[in-house]
């Protein structure tokens, strides 16, 4: 992964490091404990972390001895910026299908930050997508104007940047590199993953996901017609967001499903690497989830994963694996029991 070598020679050493942390969003938080591991492989010793609820975040990542920033206290905020020798932008498809006006004050911070406060500033493992409403749009301008080097985390991304900046190279996501991860410090947690959430038999996993848009709810809609189509195979039936929201939506799936004896329910609430480690030692014949990072984690598994696409950012991982996207269109119950038969 070209992005490697931003973290050699001590460039990143005093960085703050910024992304969609501490709101448990499954994938957000496997970036940043990837994140945490290379900078601690790399020899960084001092380095601050955004993140949006300190007090969980014990549950969703080791401590590698960085300091946490509450960007609900903006002085805390504001100190972490100024002090700071870098900013990093630690992965994500940030400017895409679900950008708002908090991304759009990112980039003007990151901009703010390169040419008043003479910063460097890293975008790294990104994504910027055709799908970017007009504030991802805004930002990534900025962003693109502030930034020392990018890294695009596919040819779509790179397209866009490309645009606004000469500094962008193509690369990958961050979360290819689980397999380069050592596996023991997590073990633990992979065993905790097997007992807690009782997968020790589980054949079959579904992660579900709230979409605001009536086309892409079909999603959940087909989900639920097949798990009522499921009997003979023992399925975890997982909301990868530790949110309300999501257990209201668990609370609907298992509404609409009915009581069945071989389907579980359950909200993920522990580290997200140690889940890698986990899938890959049991013997799961069948993922369907839309997230981004669980189909990513599946293949990696070497699981098969049904390739369904909400967002361009899926689509384009489907291209760099050569799988053949399925599209929220065309999704039917009948093809998803097939998949697992």
């Amino acid at each position: 992964m070209k992005a490697e070598e931003i973290f050699k020679y001590g460039k990143l050493e005093q960085c703050f490091v910024i992304g969609y942390f501490g709101g448990t969003n499954f994938g957000d938080e496997l970036l940043l404990e990837i994140f945490q591991n290379l900078l601690f492989k790399n020899g960084v010793k001092s380095a601050k972390i955004y993140y949006t609820k300190p007090d969980i975040f014990k549950e969703y990542h080791h401590d590698f001895g960085y300091k946490l920033v509450n960007p609900s206290r903006i002085s805390q905020l504001v100190k972490a910026i100024v002090s700071s020798r870098s900013i990093v932008i630690g992965g994500g498809g940030h400017w895409g299908l679900d950008s708002n006006l908090n991304i759009l004050l990112l980039g003007i911070i990151l901009f703010l930050a390169r040419y008043i406060l003479s910063k460097d500033i890293y975008l790294v493992s990104v994504g910027f997508y055709d799908s970017v409403n007009k504030y991802g749009r805004l930002s990534a301008f900025f962003s693109a104007l502030a930034a020392n080097k990018i890294y695009a985390r596919d040819q779509e991304s790179y397209d866009n940047f490309s645009k606004y900046s000469n500094s962008v190279v193509i690369d990958e996501d961050l979360s290819t590199l689980l397999p380069q991860i050592d596996g023991a410090p997590y073990y633990a947690d992979a065993k905790n993953i097997i007992e807690s959430y009782s997968l020790k038999d589980t054949q079959i996993i579904f992660g579900v996901r709230r979409f605001t848009s009536l086309n892409k709810s079909k999603i959940n809609i087909a989900f639920v017609e097949a798990l009522k189509l499921i009997n003979d195979q023992k399925v975890a039936v997982f909301g990868f967001e530790n949110l309300p929201e999501t257990r209201d939506l668990i609370h609907w799936y298992k509404t609409q499903v009915g009581e069945k004896s071989n389907i579980a329910y359950y909200l993920y609430n522990r580290n997200p690497l140690a889940l890698f480690f986990a899938l890959r030692s049991l013997s799961i014949n069948s993922i369907f989830a839309p997230q981004y990072h669980v189909q990513i984690i599946a293949q990696l598994s070497k699981i098969p994963f049904f390739p369904l696409a909400y967002d361009n950012k899926v689509s384009q991982m489907h291209k760099k694996y050569f799988v053949k996207t399925i599209a929220v269109s065309a999704i039917t119950p009948n093809m998803l029991i097939d998949f697992v038969k």
